[in-house]
């Protein structure tokens, strides 16, 4: 069962939302034929121009169409951190987020505790840093960092 705040990615090959995450904005009764209705993410919000949507540019669709994410796509994290021109370049990490790690920051020893997007005059980097490291870089452009 989805809830508010859930992010989910469409899944349904007829529609022109197929492939585009969005946020669980309002669950309406079963009852309803389509009972999720979702907030497009930045990078396929110019979608909405292809459907009549509420004001709030809302769309519906069944729970039967929707898959759970745990967080949204890299594309869609760097548009909500960055914006949409303010990068060119998005190097993302191939595996997947293990804590404990030492830091990626070069001069730092301590274990990672999240993934965090760092700009470097448009080059948007993910790093895995400890919580200093995360407090200092996440969501900022910078003109360097310093990695090992």
């Amino acid at each position: 069962m989805l809830e508010l705040g859930n992010i989910v990615t469409v899944c349904c090959s007829g529609s022109s939302f197929n492939g585009a995450q969005g946020e669980v904005v309002k669950v309406l009764p079963e009852s309803a034929e389509e009972d999720v209705m979702i907030k497009l993410g930045p990078a396929k919000s110019y979608l909405i121009g292809h459907c009549l949507t509420e004001e709030d540019g809302w769309i519906a669709f069944c729970e039967k169409d929707l898959q759970k994410n745990e967080d949204w796509d890299w594309e869609n994290r760097v548009i909500l951190t960055f914006g949409k021109n303010n990068w060119h370049t998005v190097f993302t990490k191939k595996e997947k987020f293990v804590p404990d790690q030492p830091c990626d920051h070069k001069d730092c020893d301590q274990p990672t505790t999240r993934r965090i997007l760092v700009n470097v005059w448009g080059s948007v980097i993910e790093c895995d840093v400890c919580d200093k490291h995360a407090e200092q870089y996440n969501g900022k452009c910078v003109d360097e960092f310093p990695s090992k």
